[in-house]
């Protein structure tokens, strides 16, 4: 029996409405840090975003290095 959200037969698989929600999520945080690195005057500021979003997928650790280095950066 699968429950409802889940790919059938994947037991225990992805739940489309989490991999939804965390694809939304890291792509609000690319959009914001695009926004602002393009607001700076940045010239890499779609790289950036980019790189937040991607590292925010792959996990929280590297996403919040990310995000810590490009806040570092850009204060300087």
């Amino acid at each position: 029996m699968s429950l409802p959200l889940q790919i059938p037969g994947m037991p225990g698989g992805a739940d489309p409405l989490g991999l939804a929600i965390l694809l939304v999520g890291c792509a609000l945080a690319a959009w914001v840090v695009y926004r602002d690195a393009s607001r700076r005057g940045i010239g890499y500021a779609w790289q950036a975003g980019v790189a937040v979003g991607a590292l925010l997928f792959a996990g929280l650790i590297p996403g919040l290095l990310a995000l810590a280095v490009y806040v570092l950066v850009v204060r300087r």
